[in-house]
């Protein structure tokens, strides 16, 4: 695996982690705009790095992909963040022993 490689995965991790955060605490408009800041840097890699040209086949395809991958993210979250907080407010308090 080559650093580059290496460092594009661990940054696509990163991002998907905070959009699940995002779920998690929904919080929606910070999710949008962690978002845009990620589908914006997968573009400009995909155009300076790679060559690409803005919209093309390939590029659109893989915004597509990117845009599913944090709509999954951001949906695993909320599901997440929804069953622990259900969790919670379902607990049973004991009563304390005389």
């Amino acid at each position: 695996m080559t650093p580059t490689l290496a460092l594009l995965i661990a940054v696509l991790v990163v991002w998907m982690f905070a959009l699940g955060w995002c779920g998690y605490a929904k919080r929606f408009l910070l999710a949008l705009l962690v978002l845009l800041i990620g589908l914006g840097l997968n573009w400009a890699w995909m155009i300076f790095g790679l060559g690409a040209k803005l919209i093309e086949p390939p590029v659109v395809m893989a915004q597509i992909s990117a845009l599913m991958y944090a709509f999954c993210a951001l949906a695993t979250g909320w599901l997440i963040g929804r069953f622990m907080r259900q969790w919670r407010a379902s607990r049973v308090e004991k009563e304390p022993q005389v």
